[in-house]
């Protein structure tokens, strides 16, 4: 994705909550793919549209929730594809008719459409499996488009694989997705095709065989790594789309997920503070300060999108009177620091210059919290804080913030969270809001704060659009939907 080019000019109109997308400014050289890769971010596809002849499109999205949470976020963040600025808004239709599908006057091009009928069981061969494919591993990237029945790993033309999900539709939005990406960055590469088998027999629970219907199997040996990832040490570059396939959204950016950063205050912005920034916008791999760079790092991200998202986020972002200039790097992957000379003498212990955060539990992009793409934003003045223990003061906040080196809050809101049904038993949290007098404020404490230890538990950080003023304002009528979505996914 690229950062500059013409911004597209506002929706004159303002129509109801419709489950389909009006997209404006659509460059014509854009794939369906590049449209998947950032709306399936926040929900399922049924189709789409292009309107060639206006640069514009028409997508169908599983439901008005996810929608709205599209034009929501593009009111205040800015998605560009191709060196256009797209504009979300929702269509004067409820859904996109068979003419539309078909090849209407205005469409130059069809939508996905699903696969063979009552093809439920995807195939997939893995090109280039530098790392070793578990069913964890491919349960990680297949689990967010639907709900699997089965996994079978098996070698015959190569690394080769079964997926069964429980309906056509499911395999057809995970086809759509992934063919074609790489589950690790310049590697295992995925070519799916639908299978003609009606059922997967599996016999035991094994690394290479699953049947998720029937835990009670017997079971065989675990896969070296964590959740699918590889090991410590094990290669260069990790997956953590989580359902986003790798997926680029093309420019001068694409398919990479290392950035480098100038800018940086070598006194305060040691490896852990970047990273308190980056890991809001996606998952960090791994964090290196260049010594022979003063100010700048490489940043390693997840993947493409999450590179493209903290670019987009955090390049010229002011932090302790510098301006961040974000940039991708041209290294493919962050190489390991070359060890001493056997027999040579340190003078002194030099400060960490890397870090690998690639099994930090910090990571926020998880299955566990699959909302964490819905609450990302640029830099503001107001912090959402959660995960304190329900009898912090704001006295304490404020000498714990002081005492990071941070600025004092100028205002500060609590409220409570009651733990939710699957955290039964597990104590009260709070959570609520910062305000400070400007952005830079804000951002330099989260850069100090964000991931501390407070008591047993890690205070987490982010961006909030929402106000203590306006928060107040809603509690005197209905409370405010975008506060409690942000509770729930934090």
């Amino acid at each position: 994705m690229s950062y500059s080019g013409s911004p597209a000019s506002a929706p004159a109109e303002v129509n109801p909550p419709s489950k389909v997308l009006h997209v404006r400014n659509v460059a014509p050289e854009t794939s369906n793919d590049e449209l998947l890769g950032f709306v399936q971010q926040f929900g399922g596809v049924q189709g789409i549209v292009f309107l060639a002849k206006f640069n514009q499109a028409l997508i169908e999205v599983d439901s008005v929730a996810t929608a709205t949470s599209i034009v929501t976020y593009n009111r205040t963040n800015p998605v560009y594809m191709r060196n256009r600025e797209l504009r979300f808004s929702y269509s004067k239709s409820q859904s996109i008719n068979s003419q539309q599908l078909q090849g209407g006057p205005h469409s130059a091009r069809q939508g996905p459409q699903p696969g063979p009928a009552g093809h439920h069981i995807l195939l997939c061969t893995i090109y280039n499996p530098l790392f070793n494919i578990t069913v964890e591993v491919l349960y990680a990237i297949m689990s967010p488009y639907g709900n699997l029945q089965r996994i079978v790993i098996f070698n015959k033309n190569g690394v080769q694989a079964l997926v069964e999900f429980d309906n056509p539709a499911s395999a057809f939005q995970a086809k759509t997705a992934l063919d074609g990406k790489d589950i690790y960055a310049g590697s295992c590469t995925l070519k799916i095709e639908y299978s003609k088998a009606d059922k997967l027999n599996v016999h035991a629970n094994t690394d290479k065989t699953r049947d998720y219907t029937n835990p009670s199997l017997p079971t065989g040996p675990a896969a070296p790594g964590m959740m699918g990832y590889p090991a410590a040490g094990a290669g260069p570059s990790d997956y953590y789309g989580r359902g986003m396939g790798g997926m680029s959204y093309g420019g001068e950016g694409m398919g990479r997920t290392v950035l480098i950063v100038y800018g940086l205050d070598e006194a305060r912005m040691n490896v852990d503070a970047i990273f308190n920034v980056f890991c809001l916008y996606g998952n960090v791999v791994k964090i290196k300060l260049l010594p022979t760079k003063k100010g700048s790092a490489l940043v390693q991200m997840g993947d493409n999108n999450m590179a493209d998202m903290a670019l987009q986020h955090l390049n010229n972002a002011e932090l302790f009177g510098q301006h961040l200039q974000v940039q991708y790097s041209k290294h493919p992957y962050i190489a390991e620091s070359r060890p001493a000379a056997p027999g040579a003498e340190v003078a002194e212990p030099e400060p960490t210059t890397s870090k690998d955060f690639s099994t930090s539990p910090l990571n926020r992009f998880t299955r566990a919290n699959p909302n964490a793409y819905k609450h990302i934003y640029k830099p503001t003045a107001t912090l959402y804080f959660s995960n304190l223990p329900k009898d912090f003061t704001e006295p304490q906040l404020i000498t714990m913030f002081t005492g990071l080196g941070a600025v004092a809050p100028s205002g500060v809101k609590f409220f409570s969270l009651a733990p939710s049904a699957d955290q039964a038993g597990k104590e009260e949290r709070r959570v609520g809001l910062l305000e400070f007098q400007d952005v830079q404020q804000a951002t330099e404490a989260l850069a100090l704060a964000n991931n501390s230890r407070v008591s047993s538990n890690t205070l987490r950080l982010s961006f909030s659009t929402n106000t203590i003023h306006q928060h107040n304002t809603q509690q005197l009528g209905a409370p405010s939907p975008s506060l409690s979505a942000i509770s729930s996914s934090s």
